[in-house]
């Protein structure tokens, strides 16, 4: 009917024409304005393709079933895993006739499963994307197309998150939910870290998260354990029903061996699910000794205190370089006490390279002036703390004494300033818009920064002793 319509239509559009035309000018110019409408009616229609009916026979339709441990959960009629495998028959009793059905299991890795009733509930996560970009694969050179993908599972994606996506699917993927859509009584641990020890025989904390549905407010037992020892039991009560609850245990574990931290909860009344009522973490044993490097220009007796203090230490490998004066030369000379591998670095009293200073984790200077460094060795420290993350000790009058560290790459890290030239104290490094803070200090005497006179616990103990005033 279009297309009859538009004929007439630019048939009759020049019967009354005020020019008189000729019977072969009409007939063209009709026959533009007929084409012309029907290009307007063959752009408004929709596409249309046609499927042959044979096609859909060699169509394949892949059924997905998960078989992680989730699904072994007994819902109103058996396990989860039970409603699926009676789903997937059903699909392959009702379309097997139009599609070739191919049955597989997903968990950890996707498996061909020609046996529904042999699947079973023993993975360890639901790796959805990552079956999903296997099935792509699968696929990839099959002759047949997809015609689509079913997925039965009872949750989401729980693996870890894959680089590779599914992105050569061209098939509608339809899920499937299994399990009672209520809330089941159950608690989980969700979550359990542990620290790093930072040396041997140094405490960690373990940290550890639960959740506790369909068990209101009541409190969360946490069981700790240490290869198998019982070492503490700890009692949290959620806020609301579902909220989750965390706490944390603080151990010392053993340096000459790992150990195995587990953390349990014991099984309640009517708990759907008691295999995520228990996690462990693994220790590694701490054999690594962290380098100190100490660098003495004067006797003192905090410093020689401390040196012997790390040097018992089993944690701490020790190098220390003393100063002993000057030889014949005029050059100066040390007594160094190191690591053999280190003690060609330190023949010259301080590390000049950063690889050899780098090496340590913490230097300590005891009564050392400023101008017993280099500007680059100072600039190398300052790197070393910023860098490296390394820490930085120094103590002892003569590294206070005169201008000490002030007006160097390491004035930054100093926490206060000891000093007898004035009678307030003001970081160097600080503008000129900062208030001074006059602050009253005796020689070789500890004062606060301009930060720390700042800081509201200092102002808060000023107002205090003008009150009492």
């Amino acid at each position: 009917m279009a297309v009859a319509a538009a004929l007439a239509l630019g048939w009759f559009a020049y019967a009354r024409v005020p020019v008189r035309l000729r019977p072969s000018q009409r007939v063209g110019l009709s026959a533009l304005r007929a084409c012309t409408l029907l290009l307007l009616i063959a752009v408004l229609l929709r596409p249309v393709v046609v499927i042959p009916p044979q096609a859909a026979h060699n169509s394949r339709l892949p059924i997905l079933v998960d078989v992680s441990r989730s699904m072994a959960l007994a819902d109103a009629d058996g396990s989860r895993l039970d409603q699926a495998k009676r789903i997937a028959k059903t699909l392959q009793a009702t379309l097997g006739g139009d599609y070739r059905i191919d049955t597989l299991s997903f968990g950890d890795t996707l498996t061909s499963s020609s046996d529904i009733d042999a699947l079973v509930p023993t993975a360890r996560r639901s790796d959805l994307t990552g079956a999903l970009a296997d099935l792509a694969d699968r696929y990839a050179t099959a002759a047949d197309r997809l015609a689509g993908i079913i997925v039965l599972s009872d949750g989401g994606d729980t693996a870890p998150l894959d680089v590779r996506r599914p992105g050569t699917l061209d098939a509608p993927i339809m899920t499937v939910g299994i399990g009672r859509p209520e809330v089941v009584r159950d608690r989980e641990l969700v979550n359990m870290t542990a620290g790093e020890p930072l040396m041997p025989g140094s405490a960690i904390d373990i940290s550890v998260a639960a959740t506790a549905a369909g068990f209101g407010t009541e409190p969360v037992e946490f069981r700790l354990l240490a290869n198998g020892r019982s070492l503490e039991t700890r009692r949290v009560s959620p806020t609301v029903d579902g909220a989750p609850v965390h706490t944390v245990f603080t151990v010392s574990p053993p340096a000459d061996s790992p150990t195995v931290y587990t953390v349990q909860i014991p099984e309640a009344s009517g708990e759907a699910a008691i295999e995520n009522n228990r996690r462990s973490v693994l220790v590694p044993a701490q054999t690594v000794r962290r380098k100190i490097l100490m660098v003495e220009g004067a006797p003192g007796f905090e410093h020689t205190f401390l040196k012997r203090a790390l040097a018992d230490d089993p944690g701490v490998d020790l190098d220390a370089v003393v100063r002993k004066g000057q030889n014949d030369d005029g050059r100066p000379t040390f007594y160094v006490q190191a690591d053999p591998s280190r003690m060609a670095a330190l023949s010259s009293g301080y590390p000049s390279t950063r690889s050899e200073l780098f090496k340590y984790d913490g230097i300590i200077f005891g009564n050392v002036e400023a101008d017993f460094f280099s500007r680059a060795q100072l600039e190398l420290t300052s790197d070393f703390i910023t860098e490296r993350g390394g820490g930085l000790l120094v103590l002892g009058a003569r590294s206070f004494d005169r201008q000490g560290l002030a007006g160097t790459a390491l004035e930054r890290a100093l926490p206060i300033d000891l000093t007898d030239r004035h009678d307030d104290v003001a970081l160097a490094s600080a503008s000129a818009n900062e208030p001074r803070v006059s602050v009253p200090v005796e020689p070789n005497t500890p004062a606060l920064t301009v930060d720390g006179a700042l800081h509201p616990a200092s102002r808060l103990a000023v107002s205090a002793d003008e009150n009492r005033q």
